[in-house]
């Protein structure tokens, strides 16, 4: 599994005290988006001595399986490497066996995509113009598969977006999959 870690780690260590040079480590950016529209915005959500997602939830898929909900966490370095591509995970739930906590089968992705490629520490706070997919990676005979899910014009909201996720990590489809790499 990716590195990351567990919500209730994270400590802050200082409160809008408005003075950057006192933290330590790097920046850190998460892409937001906005309920019931086709933008989402960059924003500096903190510091980190080193990038990591962040560990929202687990869950049992089933006896087998389970399932990690991480909220993606970008450095600036990783948020240039990926700015051509204009596909910016947000969400990812990581499905693994129940005895395998390390190696990933499949990941259901929602992605923001930009509609323009931008240098995207230009647009820091400014909207972002797109569309969110929701996409199942895994492996397949040793190639990488990617199945488009869903397209949404504008975010349902996060409530709504977890509900779709989940439905779709206990989709019958997506659990043969799975059951064929195990």
């Amino acid at each position: 599994m990716e590195d990351y870690i567990p919500i209730e780690n994270i400590k802050s260590t200082k409160i809008n005290s408005g003075y950057d040079e006192e933290y330590s480590g790097e920046k850190v950016y998460q892409i937001q988006p906005v309920v019931n529209r086709d933008i989402a915005y960059l924003i500096h959500v903190g510091y980190m001595d080193e990038t990591h997602d962040i560990l929202i939830k687990k869950f049992k898929i089933s006896a087998k399986y389970h399932c990690h909900i991480i909220s993606k966490i970008y450095n600036q370095k990783k948020l240039v490497e990926i700015e051509n591509g204009c596909v910016f995970p947000l969400i990812k739930f990581i499905i693994g066996l129940h005895d395998n906590e390390i190696k990933p089968l499949g990941i259901i992705s929602l992605n923001f995509r930009i509609l323009e490629p931008k240098k995207i520490m230009n647009h820091l706070t400014q909207e972002l113009q797109g569309y969110y997919t929701l996409k199942f990676n895994f492996i397949e005979n040793n190639s990488p598969k990617i199945v488009d899910l869903e397209i949404f014009d504008e975010f349902p909201g996060q409530d709504t977006i977890f509900r779709i996720m989940t439905e779709w990590a206990f989709d019958e489809n997506i659990l043969n999959i799975l059951n064929k790499m195990t």
